[in-house]
């Protein structure tokens, strides 16, 4: 299992979300019983590394090699998904989700997409980059090392500052906020720290 478990509210309880190879499973917090399980696997080629997204009573789910998304409703009848798509389909960094709408990256595009799982805009040039949202905004590291910030908003991409942090080897790691420095790391083991405190 690549992702990593994200809790949720759900019936009043804290739960867990859990994206393994096989799907998407819900575990009580406090005994780790399944509640929910949603079947994921579509092929041979099955890397569920994405990191579920919690949206309300609701799961954003998403896989790379061609495989696609699923927002998935969980209810006294178990787990069924509201729409399947092929619109976000992550590889590495997993979504995240501001003001109704998820941000990430479509294989080498990162998107915009509404929680009907309709594209509202993309942005082509990043590669497979990785993705974080703070205080309104995207946290972006591309590829080829570029960290960059910018708007988290359905209406265009709207970069607020770019800047090449890191040479040679792939960014694929998601960057760090703490105490207003942003930390990126690369595929070398590099790591560097910005600064973004307000002056």
């Amino acid at each position: 299992m690549y992702s990593t478990p994200t809790p949720l509210a759900l019936g009043g309880a804290t739960r867990v979300a859990s994206f393994t190879k096989e799907g998407l499973y819900v575990l009580a917090q406090d005994t780790g019983a399944e509640l929910f399980h949603f079947p994921w696997r579509k092929g041979e080629v099955s890397v569920n590394a994405a990191t579920p997204v919690a949206a309300g009573e609701r799961i954003f789910i998403s896989s790379g090699y061609g495989h696609g998304c699923a927002l998935v409703e969980l209810g006294e009848d178990g787990a069924r998904a509201v729409w399947e798509s092929k619109v976000l389909r992550t590889v590495l960094s997993g979504a995240v989700l501001v003001d109704g709408h998820l941000y990430g990256f479509d294989e080498s595009k990162l998107k915009c997409v509404d929680l009907d799982g309709e594209e509202r805009w993309r942005k082509r040039g990043l590669g497979q980059g990785a993705l974080m949202a703070a205080d309104g905004r995207l946290i972006l590291m591309s590829e080829k090392g570029e960290l960059i910030v910018a708007r988290a908003t359905p209406e265009a991409y709207t970069e607020l500052s770019k800047e090449r942090v890191m040479d040679g080897g792939h960014s694929w790691t998601t960057p760090a906020l703490a105490g207003g420095r942003i930390y990126c790391r690369n595929g070398q083991g590099r790591l560097v720290a910005r600064d973004h405190r307000p002056e």
